[in-house]
């Protein structure tokens, strides 16, 4: 999930609210994982932890099309995959400690 924050919000109530809106989960655990600036925009990362299934997750109609579950190993081939936009890529690997190749 991704988006905005709003005035007066903080990063993480930003996260929150957008994970709930885009796909209807709550987390109970959440680390800040990357912070990268650009010329005009700042951008936070956060990894969280939820005890739901997948069946769970609802996607807010006209603003999330899909998802996808993935653990660990599972993520470094959606990271080599055509799905990944380089820019998660670059902002996660440092987190999963993947060095990347230029």
């Amino acid at each position: 999930a991704g988006g905005s924050a709003l005035k007066g919000e903080s990063a993480l109530e930003a996260a929150k609210r957008e994970l709930l809106e885009e796909t209807g989960l709550h987390a109970h655990s959440w680390e800040e994982v990357n912070t990268e600036i650009t010329h005009n925009t700042i951008y936070k990362s956060f990894a969280c932890i939820t005890k739901c299934s997948k069946s769970s997750v609802l996607l807010q109609q006209g603003e999330t099309s899909d998802f996808c579950w993935l653990n660990r190993e599972d993520i470094l081939s959606f990271f080599d995959s055509k799905w990944c936009i380089p820019a998660q890529k670059r902002r996660l690997s440092k987190y999963l400690g993947i060095k990347l190749t230029v």
